[in-house]
């Protein structure tokens, strides 16, 4: 994958692209549903979610989704969603307006 990379700057480039773009599509999706969006530069985000951190993950994990959870107690109202593709972020999304009591 690395040799790909370097074979094919370009490609890696609009990877890139579209990797950032769908990272800011999904972060003003979680913002709307009234997430607290931490500013991101990698492909995942970290969102203040609140006291319902744990049942969202619960409700996510039933419809097949997995998302990142925390034990630190400074941390255990915050959820880590992975910056997939536009489908997958969308079915995250859906499913999220569902799980969010």
């Amino acid at each position: 994958m690395a040799e790909a990379a370097l074979d094919d700057p370009s490609r890696m480039e609009r990877n890139v692209a579209r990797l950032v773009a769908e990272r800011d599509r999904l972060a003003a999706a979680l913002e709307d549903l009234g997430f607290d969006v931490h500013p991101s530069t990698a492909n995942f985000l970290l969102c203040r979610v609140g006291d319902v951190a744990g049942v969202v993950a619960e409700r996510l994990f039933d419809e097949g989704l997995v998302v990142r959870r925390f034990t630190d107690p400074r941390l255990l109202d915050h959820l880590r969603f992975t910056v997939r593709s536009p489908e997958e972020d969308d079915r995250l999304i859906d499913a999220l307006r569902r799980a969010i009591p």
